[in-house]
């Protein structure tokens, strides 16, 4: 049962992206972090959703925010230092 949890968490993550991405093309920014931030909720290790939304939070001014994020990356996997 917990494979169709994660495969329904995985399609969810992935259109919540694919939202997210849509909203940012039709400069609609904060629609777009609330996307993501749903998809965080469902894989929150995820260092591409995080990367994704620190750009968007850098592009919006949340300097904080998004060095947060970056952080919270590098914490969870020091390989990602190209972050």
């Amino acid at each position: 049962m917990e494979d169709v949890r994660e495969g329904k968490d995985d399609f969810t993550k992935k259109l919540m992206l694919h939202a997210a991405r849509n909203a940012i093309k039709y400069k609609n920014e904060e629609r777009a972090v609330e996307y993501y931030r749903q998809a965080l909720s469902l894989v929150a290790d995820d260092s591409t959703v995080a990367l994704e939304i620190a750009g968007v939070f850098a592009g919006l001014e949340r300097f904080e925010e998004a060095l947060e994020l970056c952080e919270k990356i590098l914490r969870n996997g020091p390989q990602n230092l190209e972050t």
